[in-house]
């Protein structure tokens, strides 16, 4: 804990991370793709928010197909859909200049339904139901480039609450892939290109005069 403050009283740094999440919904491998924003501190503490949905390359077995009233004509294919916005926290355990561990927190709220297109009604989202779930893991990576990092990691989804109109199991481990991009390395990098650019710029001026 007294690292943790420690670290907080440090000046923060932007962060911004791509990740995708394999994991199962009623024994169907899915892909929940993410993205996140948020600051760091002393290369120790992250803390940020961001959205995640999941993907339409998931099995058909996971989508449900409606019917007329009079139970013989076919409406249309509903397509599952499941996404939140996410708040996290992440402490780096092992920080090294070209890769690290972390065990990532994140809290999420959102929705679960299927999304219906038929002809008669147009778009329609049924059997929607507010979620609320925690993710935990442990995630690391590693530094490519200054400003760029790839990493992996595993966990456990649990659904803290579920939609009561579906019936899929929404519980479950969790794979963890993910583009790191170190946005305050990248500004960084601009800001010196800039001020380079500046110098030589100066530089020259005397000999253009003369």
């Amino acid at each position: 804990m007294d690292s943790i403050h420690t670290s907080m009283d440090k000046k923060p740094r932007i962060i911004f991370k791509f990740d995708t999440r394999k994991s199962f919904i009623d024994n169907s491998n899915v892909t929940v793709f993410g993205w996140k924003i948020g600051v760091e501190f002393d290369k120790r503490i992250r803390i940020g928010g961001g959205f995640n949905t999941l993907t339409r390359n998931h099995s058909a077995n996971l989508d449900k197909v409606y019917l007329s009233e009079d139970g013989e004509d076919t409406l249309g294919t509903g397509i599952l859909n499941f996404s939140y916005i996410s708040y996290f926290v992440d402490y780096v355990i092992i920080g090294k200049p070209k890769w690290e561990i972390s065990a990532p927190i994140q809290f999420g709220w959102g929705s679960s339904h299927y999304r219906l297109f038929s002809e008669t009604s147009g778009l329609e989202e049924r059997e929607k139901g507010s979620v609320a779930l925690l993710e935990a893991a442990i995630t690391g990576h590693y530094k490519v480039t200054k400003w760029v990092g790839i990493g992996m990691g595993v966990g456990y989804r649990f659904m803290l609450v579920n939609n009561k109109g579906l019936d899929q199991q929404f519980n479950s481990p969790i794979y963890i892939i993910k583009l790191k991009v170190f946005l305050a390395s990248v500004l960084e990098s601009f800001s010196m290109m800039k001020e380079k650019k500046k110098e030589q710029k100066k530089a020259a001026e005397p000999g253009l005069q003369g």
